[in-house]
């Protein structure tokens, strides 16, 4: 196979690097994700981020995904790397463990002490975020995990890094999102988000 013509499902260097069936392989519009193991066992996921020959992948692509490679933080999901493959240019990111809280809102209303177990974690990940003068302008529960084993809070990846798109996140988004350019998002964008 030559590089950038293979399917996911298809690539050897993908087989050869990771265990996954074909039903792993999820494809949402425009985003394909393939939830993985390494040869050891450690669950990843894995985002194509470019889907033709990876020596033509713009470079402004290549200058977002090393910006976002730096932000590193406990409670964010992180990249462990990116590579080029027969099926295209990859991310390899780290596996949220638990479910979404959305799925645990489903359950109910949660106590003021449950949200205060999983709530500091978003905001520190958020907050570290901002201090690299980037927003993360698409937080919804869908993309907070949450381990009830052991507590620990993850973010899902962002940006061309986001296991889905979320487009203007409806009725989670703040205002400044539904009108591009009218009113710049801001940190404040995030937090509002995070409290609706």
């Amino acid at each position: 196979a030559q590089p950038g013509v293979a399917t996911p499902h298809q690539d050897p260097l993908l087989q050869q690097s990771y265990r996954f069936t074909p039903d792993a392989i999820q494809q949402y519009g425009d985003v394909t994700l393939i939830f993985a193991q390494y040869q050891a066992g450690q669950d990843v996921v894995l985002k194509r981020v470019w889907e033709g020959h990876p020596d033509h992948m713009p470079q402004d692509l290549r200058v977002k995904i090393s910006q976002l490679a730096q932000i590193q933080h406990e409670n964010l999901a992180g990249m462990n790397g990116l590579f080029a493959s027969h099926s295209g240019a990859w991310v390899e990111l780290e596996r949220p463990a638990g479910m979404r809280l959305t799925y645990l809102l489903q359950r109910g209303i949660m106590s003021r002490e449950q949200v205060a177990l999983w709530a500091p974690g978003v905001v520190a990940a958020l907050q570290s975020i901002h201090g690299f003068s980037i927003l993360y302008e698409n937080l919804t529960p869908d993309a907070i995990w949450i381990d009830e084993q052991t507590g620990q809070v993850k973010i899902e990846p962002f940006d061309v890094l986001a296991f889905e798109d979320r487009g203007t996140l409806g009725s989670f988004g703040a205002p400044e999102l539904h009108t591009p350019g009218k009113f710049p998002p801001t940190p404040a964008t995030d937090v509002y988000s995070v409290a609706v």
